[in-house]
């Protein structure tokens, strides 16, 4: 009788110790890259090599092309604000506003290009996103001249 209620008392406590040492396989955290380089092209948000910051919901891209042939110049310039409205593992939808700012020596004076439209960061692999932006434009703002129209930007991104 002691044999068998040592036996059944044993094999209780080794089934309830098995039970308790299952491990909790929870998906690991991924890290936040907030910087990301690349290049970007876009009416509204410049061209050329470009930089983003993203922190929460909130980031900036700077975009920069400074060109120099012989007697021509080209230089674009662009600032863009970003907010986020959705953020998920592979894809983020945000709101944009970009501001171009295109100089060369045809037009010293330059052209100012303002945009506002949403956008979506697809992520290629863990640490490379693509981006795609499109919206409305007003180019040449001025009182008495100005165009609105739709606009496409295009970016790939490098996160660090």
């Amino acid at each position: 009788m002691k044999k068998r209620l040592l036996i059944i008392i044993l094999v209780s406590v080794f089934i309830a110790s098995a039970s308790f040492a299952q491990e909790n396989a929870e998906k690991p955290v991924e890290k936040e890259y907030r910087n990301n380089v690349g290049f970007a092209a876009g009416l509204t948000t410049g061209f050329g090599f470009a930089y983003k910051y993203k922190k929460g919901k909130n980031g900036i891209q700077l975009a920069l092309f400074p060109l120099g042939i012989k007697h021509f110049t080209l230089v674009s310039f662009g600032v863009t604000v970003m907010h986020s409205l959705y953020q998920g593992e592979t894809i983020d939808f945000y709101l944009y506003q970009g501001n171009h700012f295109l100089f060369s020596s045809a037009d010293p004076y330059g052209d100012y290009i303002a945009g506002l439209g949403l956008g979506a960061d697809f992520s290629i692999t863990g640490r490379v996103d693509f981006s795609l932006m499109g919206g409305g434009a007003l180019i040449n703002y001025d009182v008495s001249h100005h165009e609105i129209l739709p606009s496409i930007e295009v970016s790939i991104f490098y996160k660090f």
